[in-house]
């Protein structure tokens, strides 16, 4: 039992200094020793082992200065990758991220992926391979693979439960892909694979206790606490996409009455309007907004009332010290920004719109967020 210990702990050390090289880079060795109060003995051996395994590397210090420079650690990034895998309704993403957690290729390909997840497995082991073979990528320096897709997610199986928008029900995505691929590879709802880039986004001291809402074909959030996802007790904690803001109000597709998404989701927008006019896509809704119509005006202007009382709950439930909107809504809809602000200060005890940011990531968010999670979760450090 003692050596398992002591193995455990040199393990552990060890996965500490690589994450300090990595996430404060340059250091020098003594800077290692004053991080961890390890001895200089310690951090020569993990340092040494490190660097046999290609992982970091050392580079002199160029400053002219009096006696020996120092010799600074850094990350080798390129020395292995992850792939990060995205599937949406009607697009696959798929990009490789290095060891530094950076996107440094992406592809996106439009696919029906609705009710059709045996050729959207397909389709993305075929882009994985013609990515590989593009960016002249060594299959062995690939640690694994990353997924996120929305709907309810067995994270520690990689299997899909349930997915309301792409339709798939009890599928093991994980082993699927790893049978077509051999590559391990991690599953879990695309909100909480975003929320881990954009905890490496935003200021660390910003993204420790931070809560993701993603607005678009759905609502839902994600939730990190002290820089962890936190999942409750089934993997569905932030579904507030199912949370009543009214009692009274529209029918969801789910069967309750009043959930959120009935009066926010890109589906629910668009049908509200369409009872009255032609009306297709977010982008008609757009048009008509721009152009002072009336009916979207109050739906838009309601969709945004409940979205703030849902953000004010959030605050007064998690008091988190950053809430994130990421989603095509507000690109749709850029001037709700400050009707949510104005809201927001009606439904909120302190001025919460200080908290409130935007996602910057676009459409690259989920596919760096499963590559991140992915290279970290199959980096094996002995």
């Amino acid at each position: 039992m003692l050596k398992h210990d002591q193995l455990y702990i040199k393990q552990q050390n060890k996965q500490w200094v690589y994450e300090l090289i990595k996430t404060k880079e340059p250091l020098t060795k003594p800077d290692l020793v004053k991080h961890t109060k390890m001895s200089p003995t310690s951090i020569n051996r993990i340092v040494n082992d490190l660097n046999s395994e290609n992982l970091i590397y050392e580079k002199d210090n160029d400053t002219k200065s009096v006696g020996r420079n120092a010799v600074f650690l850094q990350i080798n990034r390129d020395a292995r990758c992850s792939i990060g895998l995205e599937f949406d309704m009607n697009v696959i993403r798929m990009g490789v991220i290095n060891l530094k957690g950076e996107l440094t290729y992406m592809k996106e390909v439009p696919f029906s992926v609705r009710e059709n997840p045996d050729l959207a497995i397909d389709k993305s082991v075929s882009m994985m391979n013609e990515i590989i073979l593009e960016q002249g990528i060594e299959r062995a320096k690939i640690l694994g693979v990353g997924v996120g897709l929305p709907g309810y997610i067995d994270d520690k199986k990689g299997k899909v439960i349930h997915s309301d928008q792409l339709i798939w029900k009890d599928m093991n995505i994980a082993q699927l892909i790893f049978d077509k691929t051999d590559f391990q590879t991690v599953v879990d709802n695309e909100l909480k694979m975003q929320a881990v880039s954009e905890k490496h986004t935003w200021k660390e001291n910003e993204a420790e206790t931070m809560v993701l809402v993603g607005i678009g074909s759905g609502i839902g959030a994600a939730v990190l606490i002290n820089g962890e996802i936190y999942r409750g007790s089934s993997n569905t904690a932030g579904e507030i996409g199912h949370s009543i803001v009214n009692p009274n109000g529209n029918v969801c597709k789910c069967g309750k009455v009043g959930c959120l998404a009935s009066y926010i989701s890109e589906r629910s927008l668009i049908q509200q309007a369409a009872i009255a006019m032609q009306a297709e896509s977010m982008a008609d809704l757009a048009h008509y907004y721009e152009q002072g119509q009336p009916l979207v005006k109050s739906i838009l202007e309601q969709a945004v009332m409940y979205l703030a009382i849902a953000i004010g709950n959030i605050f007064t439930t998690y008091d988190p010290k950053l809430v994130v909107l990421s989603g095509q809504f507000f690109e749709y809809f850029p001037r709700l920004k400050t009707e949510l602000e104005i809201r927001l200060n009606q439904y909120s005890q302190h001025d919460d719109t200080k908290r409130i940011k935007y996602s910057t990531l676009q459409n690259k968010g989920v596919v760096l967020g499963a590559g991140i999670v992915a290279g970290e979760r199959f980096l094996e450090l002995g």
